[in-house]
């Protein structure tokens, strides 16, 4: 049974919709009719905290405990003991306190017979939280004891719901943390995933220039000993279809160096090496390269070089120059009338070189300009069909240029030309590190050909071929030998041999395995070798050296720089 009493009205006269009302519950417990009647009418216009109390009635234990049940958000409860059985309202107790698991909820125990029901007993026993005679119940008292009442039980309800936001913000970080290690463990499996995907798609990389280099290096080497034309058995036609040959040659080589440098770029296995280095060296080189083939194209090729830039600079000189040869290429390639300029000026406040290169050119769009150092980004397409090339040429320069600490600059105009400056600085130091740096063998004194033995090394023909040919005109007495463990019977056979060239990558015995023997016999510490490799990583160049090479040289090889190699160590 429930009954609901509201007075019409508030203190201030001011109509409380019910719906908009919050309340206190207060289940009154009793089985005299009368007790409720009394209660609600004493209590029903009271405001305790800015709630009204909104009574429920139940006239023995069983009905309170039902109602419980059902609805455990009362504030207080007024409970009787004897009702149907003198222990009714404490039994009721113990279903509140230890069935129902009802903390909050305030029970005040109201009692007609105190003598049955010794307070003491009754409050620690059935967790009972205040103890009332029927007959010392004024109306005042009751209200101080429901105000009371109300209150602990507002302050624990807010302590529960502290706790239990708590305890929810708990799980939550937990989660979240279980989330995160959950993340941290998939990034660093797919950090590995990529890490693995970049070593493998660098060492197919290395492995495909490798192979691209093998055919390369006798068609390059055979083109350019025909091209001589030392016979003079050739024509103008024959000697030209040749050039074109060695030119296409050069162009796919020049590919797969900007594709395997890319990938080396991506991985970071390129690093710096900085060293003094002349900078009106770096200057002359640049314009012996790139001046006939500027003028070969009909174009006026001009340079300038500030007064005040200094005559030698710390500086990674192969990568700057690399990328200021990427842009001289690129301007002459987009350049069909007018002017290349090279520009190099000094920048004292920031202590750095402006290396800009300049053209009248086809310039780019603005709207362009954000994009071309993107990998494999060209203007449009009808750029790539005109000019050909896929786009790899300025990618390659800023990442190179970063790996320094510089930045490139880029600023065009359409149907104008283009200028672009690279921005080196000159505040590093010098680097160890100098295996990147050609021996010098300027001491060495060149012997007559005809009494020195070379002893080739390769398991390709067509490369033992080559290199053959490369030499017949030399009058050198020639082993071959195609690997490394024919290679060390051969010189065990031959100790007299002058000079070996020695290939790296071969079966049974590989070049670093074989050069490392030759050195550790204790015979031929002053052997020149001559490393001849496809694989061109600067780590790969590092293990020839420390293997025992002499020198270290990739393929294609150039058959004339190579002879004049040979020539410097013999």
């Amino acid at each position: 049974m429930s009954e609901f009493l509201f007075s019409e009205e508030s203190d201030d006269n001011e109509l409380i919709p019910e719906t908009e009302q919050e309340f206190w519950d207060v289940l009154i417990v009793d089985d005299e009719e009368a007790v409720h009647s009394i209660t609600k009418t004493v209590l029903k216009s009271k405001v305790i905290d800015g709630r009204k109390l909104r009574f429920h009635s139940a006239f023995n234990g069983q009905q309170a405990t039902d109602w419980l049940r059902k609805q455990q958000d009362f504030a207080v409860i007024l409970l009787d003991v004897v009702m149907e059985n003198d222990q009714a309202g404490l039994d009721a107790c113990l279903v509140i306190r230890d069935e129902l698991q009802l903390n909050t909820v305030r029970i005040i125990l109201r009692t007609g017979q105190p003598g049955s029901t010794p307070e003491e007993e009754v409050i620690l026993k059935y967790k009972i939280n205040d103890y009332k005679e029927k007959n010392e119940l004024t109306a005042s008292k009751l209200f101080s004891c429901i105000v009371t009442a109300v209150r602990s039980y507002h302050d624990l309800v807010t302590l529960q719901e502290s706790q239990t936001a708590l305890v929810k913000e708990k799980n939550a970080i937990e989660k979240m943390n279980n989330d995160m290690a959950i993340v941290t463990q998939e990034i660093a499996h797919k950090a590995q995933l990529l890490e693995e995907s970049n070593r493998y798609k660098s060492e197919f990389l290395a492995n495909m220039s490798h192979e691209l280099r093998t055919p390369l290096n006798s068609v390059l080497i055979l083109s350019s000993l025909l091209s001589d034309n030392d016979e003079n058995n050739l024509g103008p036609d024959q000697i030209e279809s040749l050039n074109i040959i060695q030119k296409s040659g050069k162009e796919l080589l020049d590919l797969i160096e900007d594709i395997l440098a890319l990938s080396q770029l991506e991985t970071g296995k390129i690093k710096p090496c900085y060293q003094q280095h002349s900078v009106y060296e770096l200057c002359r080189s640049l314009i012996e390269k790139y001046a006939p083939l500027a003028q070969e194209k009909g174009l006026v090729f001009d340079w300038h070089i500030d007064k005040n830039v200094p005559e030698d600079a710390v500086m990674d000189v192969q990568k700057v120059k690399q990328g200021v040869s990427n842009l001289l290429s690129n301007a002459i390639k987009f350049t069909s009338q007018g002017t290349v300029t090279l520009i190099i000026k000094y920048e004292g406040q920031e202590n750095s070189l402006h290396i800009a290169v300049e053209d009248t050119g086809i310039g780019i769009e603005d709207s362009e300009l954000k994009g071309i150092f993107e990998s494999f980004q060209q203007v449009d397409g009808s750029v790539s069909r005109a000019y050909g090339g896929v786009g790899l040429g300025l990618t390659l320069t800023q990442r190179i240029v970063n790996v320094v600490g510089g930045k490139v600059i880029a600023a065009s105009e359409i149907g104008k030309g283009s200028i672009f400056t690279i921005i080196v600085p000159l505040n590093h130091k010098c680097s160890d590190d100098k295996s990147y740096l050609p021996a010098n063998h300027a001491d060495k004194k060149s012997l007559n050909d005809a009494q020195k033995q070379v002893l080739i090394v390769d398991d390709n023909s067509r490369n033992v071929f080559s290199l053959i040919q490369g030499l017949k005109s030399r009058k050198m007495k020639i082993f071959v030998a195609e690997n490394g463990q024919s290679a060390l019977d051969k010189l065990a056979q031959n100790p007299a041999i002058d000079i070996i060239l020695m290939d790296i990558m071969m079966p049974v015995m590989d070049g670093n395995t074989a050069m490392k023997a030759i050195r550790a016999s204790g015979k031929y510490n002053e052997l020149p070798i001559i490393a001849i490799t496809a694989k061109t990583l600067r780590e790969d160049r590092d293990q020839a050296l420390s293997s025992g090479a002499s020198e270290c040289v990739s393929k294609p090889v150039d058959i004339h720089a190579l002879t004049k190699l040979m020539d410097e160590w013999l």
